[in-house]
């Protein structure tokens, strides 16, 4: 996008907000044009000093706020695609440092109820943000969508209900980040970290987090089924009542991890590492347990159904010796149809 036709899209958007008394009075709208044009600068000084004069203004009124929510993402993206071809060429790549600020600013915004209420959301979605740091940034309910988040720094940031669609999060750091309630779909999670993060009813389903690190991660009730989690340490995590139908844990670590009332239905848990791990009330139908390390009968004795779980030989006869139930169709009961029909929904 030119940036001729860029300062006035973003004039445009100013407009809209006529209802806002703060554009009634003629000294904020010439401030708030003159901070459009220099966003709009060839010269990077200049788009500096206009992003900070932007926030002075958002500071001291909340309808200037509401403007700049709307006129910073829309720089942001334009910028971005700028350095889209620098990204591709430079494996030392740094965000440029106006673009950098503006996520800054946006991720200290203190948002009105309602701003939430009309429907009003942080949307940074189709852009290119490799290595961006967003750490500590509020961005509740934020649209991340097909955006370029690779090797981003979301460190303890709030991203509760934030939506991460065909986003590339590779080598991304969200320790101790809050992702409760977030969306994952067809995200690409490779190598990130999400130690000690919270996940809590995430929905995570059909995404690939091979080699990813979630020690000590709260992930209670997360939808994660038919993703990939292959090679992925989830060391101390807790996984209470999570759904992991069909998903791929092979030479998962799953030491101390908590997987009580888990629907592991059908998944892949080939060489799989289950010391210490806790699978009382666990749905282990269909799944297989194969070649797993350090898994007990003990641990599986405590689960809810084994029917037609692969297990082996030794496991297997000492569980139907113990429990021979556990391994009958009658122990699945209803589970079996329990889970089905959000897995093909799209939530």
């Amino acid at each position: 996008m030119s940036v001729f036709k860029w300062i006035k899209e973003a004039l445009d958007i100013v407009k809209s907000h006529s209802e806002l008394n703060i554009l009634k009075k003629k000294e904020f709208q010439d401030r708030i044009n003159k901070i459009i044009e220099g966003l709009g600068s060839d010269k990077i000084e200049v788009r500096i000093l206009s992003i900070h004069d932007f926030e002075r203004i958002a500071n001291d009124s909340k309808d200037a706020a509401r403007i700049l929510i709307e006129i910073l993402p829309s720089f942001v993206k334009r910028r971005s695609s700028e350095q889209r071809d620098q990204i591709k060429s430079n494996k030392k790549f740094m965000l440029s440092e106006d673009i950098q600020l503006a996520l800054t600013i946006l991720g200290q915004i203190v948002w009105e109820e309602k701003w939430q209420e009309q429907g009003v959301y942080l949307n940074i979605s189709n852009t290119q943000l490799f290595g961006a740091n967003l750490s500590g940034a509020n961005l509740f309910n934020a649209s991340f969508d097909q955006v370029d988040l690779r090797n981003a720094d979301f460190t303890k940031a709030n991203c509760q209900y934030a939506k991460f669609k065909y986003t590339n999060l590779e080598n991304a750091d969200f320790d101790e980040a809050n992702l409760q309630n977030s969306y994952f779909n067809n995200t690409i999670l490779l190598r990130v970290n999400l130690n000690h993060a919270n996940l809590q009813k995430a929905k995570c389903n059909s995404i690939n987090l091979s080699d990813a690190s979630m020690i000590e991660a709260d992930l209670r009730g997360v939808f994660m089924s038919y993703s990939n989690l292959h090679k992925a340490s989830l060391n101390n995590a807790c996984l209470e009542n999570a759904f992991l139908s069909k998903a791929i844990l092979t030479e998962t670590s799953l030491y101390e991890c908590n997987l009580m009332g888990a629907s592991l239905k059908g998944a892949n848990l080939r060489h799989a590492d289950f010391d210490g791990a806790k699978l009382d009330g666990a749905n282990l139908m269909g799944a297989n347990l194969l070649d797993s390390h350090c898994l007990t009968s003990d641990q599986l004795l405590k689960c809810k159904t084994l029917y037609g779980a692969k297990i082996d030989k030794a496991i297997r006869v000492s569980v139907k010796r113990k429990a021979p139930n556990l391994l009958e169709r009658e122990s699945a009961g209803e589970l079996n149809s329990i889970l089905d029909g959000w897995i093909i929904a799209d939530i």
